[in-house]
């Protein structure tokens, strides 16, 4: 009865293992391709959220020229209407004798 049971045993040990190692292997592909999935995902948000603070950067940037050419464009203003004015009195100057 040892016998049957040694010789018996060795076998049944080997296929055995062979299902646990299979299965082990199958769930560990699965959560490799969870991961993988995962990680591609994570690196498109990060890009993504990239993006958006690049482009919010520019958004910033072009705010402050606006403002700027619109303070720039009030001062051209200002002094255009300065040299019309001395140019008008200047020629009120000249047409007096």
């Amino acid at each position: 009865m040892a016998l049957l049971v040694a010789c018996l045993r060795e076998p049944l040990t080997l296929t055995l293992k062979a299902t646990v190692q299979d299965m082990m292997r199958q769930e560990l592909g699965n959560y490799e391709r969870v991961s993988a999935s995962d990680a591609r995902w994570q690196k498109h948000q990060d890009c993504t959220a990239d993006a958006l603070k690049r482009f919010e950067r520019e958004l910033s940037s072009l705010r402050d020229l606006a403002t700027a050419g619109e303070t720039h464009g009030k001062l051209l203003t200002e002094v255009n209407n300065r040299l019309s004015s001395l140019e008008r009195k200047i020629e009120a100057l000249r047409r007096e004798p």
